[in-house]
């Protein structure tokens, strides 16, 4: 299965997607044995997620980064190495972290010679 995210092919995930995280309140009172615990919501962290991927020409490379930009503010689903699907990531925003022009095919998605590395900022929604 292809790596993406969002729909959007990438060569390499660089990390891994984190889980949802509950938030919850501890509560005593004073003179009463035991506590209470409260369930405020259900949600994960924001976390970093670099991808990178390869393209043939200049104008494809840009291409695929305005495709990744494109994605703020918007459910998707990231699909890793092992074809585990991750559905409902928040898509918070987007960075250019390098953009690299090889002299030689470094064999990725289209054995090309422009790579890219760009850091997605994600929020896991799932409840």
């Amino acid at each position: 299965m292809a790596v993406s995210v969002g729909g959007v092919s990438v060569h390499r995930i660089l990390g891994a997607v984190q889980p949802s995280g509950e938030t919850v309140r501890l509560s005593t009172r004073p003179g009463v044995g035991g506590h209470d615990v409260h369930r405020l919501g259900v949600r994960g962290v924001s976390f970093t997620l670099p991808v990178w991927f390869d393209a043939a020409t200049a104008a494809a490379r840009k291409a695929k980064i305005e495709q990744l930009n494109g994605l703020r503010g918007t459910l998707v689903t990231v699909v890793d190495h092992d074809g585990q699907s991750y559905p409902n990531l928040l898509v918070q925003g987007t960075r250019v972290v390098r953009r690299q022009d090889l002299a030689l095919a470094v064999g990725g998605l289209t054995d090309g010679t422009f790579v890219a590395l760009v850091e997605l900022e994600l929020l896991n929604t799932t409840a």
